[in-house]
C-alpha cells in the first residue's frame, strides 16, 4: 500500500512538472517559433480577433502578416494569404510575404536619386536596380509591437540617417486593426435619411440646401466625434478609409457577407413589390397625392431604401464616392434609354458590372477600390452618351 501511494504521488508531481502543450492559432501557428532574437531585438507572433472569428497572426519581424484566416463559401475557415509557419523560414528563405515594405515600394532606378542638390546611391538588388529598400529593407527589420487591444496591433520601426544609403531619420508607425460595426453604420444612415426627408419636406429649407446641410453637419459632427472617443492610434487613417473607402470587401466575415445579401435581396423586394408607387410618385408627386397614393408612406420607403444601399457600398467606396455609385448608372442609362422601366434594369445591370470591373482592375492594378469603381462609371458614362447621340435618343 505504500508502495502504490508513493508511485501515485509520483505520478502527480511529474505530471504538474510536464509544459502544457502549446494552444495553436487557429490557423495551427505556434507563438513559440516565432519567439527569438534578431540583431538584439525580440522577434513574436501576435493574433488579432473580431467578434465574428476572424483571425489575423503577425509578426513584428518586418511588420508581417503571417495568416488570415476567413469563413470560405461553405463557411469553413481558411488561410488566405501566403506565410510561413515559423520565424527560421522567414530568415533563412529571403521573401516579402505579407511584409511591411520601407523606406521604398517598388523599384528605384539605378539604384539612384537626388535630393536636394545631392546625389544618393543605393544598394541594387534587383537586377540593377534597388527594391523595396535595399537588401535589408524594413520587411527585415524587427518592429517595437504594441497590442493596444485583441483587435488592433501597433507597429513601431526607427530608420537611422545612412541605413540602407537613404538620408534622414524617419519613425515609420504601422496600426493594423480588425473592425465589425456594418449594423451601427446602418441604423445611423436610416435615420439620417428619413431626417433629411422629414427636413425637405416641413422647413423652408428645401432641396439642395438640406442635403448640402445635413450631408456637411453629418461629416463635421462625425470627424469631431472620432477624435474625441476614438482609441485608434491610426485616427487619419480610419478617416481617409472613412472617406474614400478600403479594400474591405476582400476581407469581409461571414456575417457581413450574409448580411449585404439580406439587405440586397430586401431591397430588390422592395421595389418590385411598390414598382408602380414608386414609379408614380417620384415622375409627378402631386398627381399620386391626387389619386390617392400616400406619397410621404412612399417617399419614406424610398429614403430608407436608399440609405440601406449607401450602407451596402460605404465600406467599398467611402461616404464622399457613394453618391456617385447611387448617381452614375442611372443617369449613363438615361443616355440611352427613356423608358423608366428600361433605365431601372440597364442602371441596375451597369452598377455590377461597374463594380466588378472596378474591383478586378484596383486588384490588378494596385489602385484604391472605391476611385476606381467610379472610374469606371465615368468611362461608362460617356461611352452611354455617345451611344446615346448616336442613336439619336437619350436625355441632354
Amino acid at each position: 500500500m505504500k508502495k502504490l501511494c508513493v508511485w501515485a504521488v509520483a505520478a502527480l508531481l511529474m505530471a504538474a512538472c510536464t509544459p502544457k502543450a502549446e494552444k495553436a492559432t487557429d490557423s495551427g501557428l505556434l507563438q513559440s517559433k516565432f519567439q527569438t532574437e534578431v540583431d538584439g531585438k525580440k522577434t513574436d507572433l501576435f493574433t488579432l480577433r473580431n467578434k465574428n472569428n476572424m483571425e489575423v497572426c503577425i509578426t513584428n519581424f518586418g511588420g508581417r502578416i503571417v495568416s488570415v484566416m476567413v469563413p470560405d463559401k461553405d463557411g469553413q475557415m481558411r488561410d488566405v494569404v501566403l506565410g510561413f509557419d515559423s520565424i527560421q523560414d522567414y530568415i533563412s528563405k529571403p521573401s516579402d510575404f505579407g511584409a511591411t515594405i520601407g523606406r521604398y515600394a517598388n523599384r528605384i532606378n539605378q539604384g539612384q536619386f537626388t535630393l536636394d542638390g545631392v546625389e544618393y546611391q543605393l544598394p541594387r538588388n534587383n537586377y540593377g536596380h534597388c527594391l523595396h529598400g535595399g537588401p535589408q529593407g524594413f520587411q527585415y527589420r524587427v518592429f517595437d509591437a504594441e497590442l493596444l487591444n485583441p483587435q488592433e496591433l501597433q507597429l513601431t520601426y526607427r530608420a537611422e540617417d545612412g541605413e540602407e544609403g537613404f538620408p534622414g531619420n524617419i519613425t515609420c508607425k504601422v496600426v493594423m486593426k480588425l473592425t465589425d460595426d456594418i449594423p451601427l453604420t446602418l441604423g445611423i444612415t436610416v435615420v439620417s435619411a428619413i431626417l433629411l426627408l422629414r427636413t425637405g419636406q416641413h422647413t423652408k429649407i428645401k432641396g439642395d440646401a438640406a442635403i448640402a446641410m445635413i450631408s456637411v453637419g453629418a461629416l463635421a459632427v462625425g470627424y469631431l466625434l472620432m477624435n474625441l472617443f476614438s482609441t485608434s492610434t491610426n485616427l487619419s487613417g480610419d478617416v481617409c478609409s472613412t472617406l474614400f473607402g478600403s479594400t474591405s470587401i476582400l476581407t469581409l466575415t461571414q456575417t457581413e457577407v450574409w448580411l449585404c445579401a439580406g439587405l440586397s435581396v430586401l431591397v430588390v423586394a422592395v421595389f418590385v413589390l411598390f414598382y408602380n408607387k414608386i414609379f408614380a410618385v417620384t415622375f409627378d408627386e402631386d398627381f399620386s397625392k391626387a389619386v390617392g397614393t400616400k406619397a410621404e408612406v412612399y417617399n419614406l420607403v424610398i429614403a430608407v431604401t436608399v440609405a440601406v444601399v449607401i450602407v451596402l457600398a460605404m465600406n467599398l467606396v467611402g461616404s464622399l464616392l457613394i453618391s456617385a455609385l447611387v448617381i452614375f448608372p442611372a443617369i449613363s442609362a438615361m443616355r440611352v434609354y427613356q423608358n423608366f422601366r428600361a433605365v431601372t434594369i440597364c442602371s441596375a445591370a451597369l452598377s455590377v458590372v461597374c463594380a466588378v470591373l472596378g474591383i478586378l482592375v484596383s486588384i490588378l492594378g494596385g489602385t484604391p477600390v472605391g476611385s476606381t469603381i467610379v472610374a469606371v462609371n465615368i468611362t461608362a458614362f460617356l461611352l452611354f452618351s455617345a451611344v446615346g447621340r448616336w442613336m439619336g435618343g437619350g436625355g441632354g
